[in-house]
């Protein structure tokens, strides 16, 4: 093969990964906890972007469950984005 066949080769394949970079950081996903009073938003990266808390939450002052809610939205929604990534 070509020096220049290889390069435009190199030069298709790194587009290629730019793209898929793109549309992987274009994606949120979400998930929720306790019947929907803890809903977390994540990015392509499996990065935290947003967190909403019902506030019938705070009415019940229980930080424990609160702090329960939050990280069992987390991990539903990383376990779900590992699953979907290994899928693809």
């Amino acid at each position: 093969m070509e020096v220049n066949a290889l390069q435009q080769m190199l030069s298709r394949f790194k587009q290629l990964q730019e793209d898929l970079q793109r549309q992987v950081n274009s994606v949120t996903v979400e998930a929720s906890a306790g019947g929907g009073m803890v809903t977390v938003k994540m990015n392509g990266q499996k990065q935290l972007v947003d967190v909403r808390i019902e506030p019938d939450v705070f009415a019940g002052k229980d930080q424990e469950m609160l702090q329960d809610l939050v990280r069992a939205a987390v991990t539903k929604r990383r376990g779900a984005s590992t699953k979907n990534s290994r899928i693809r």
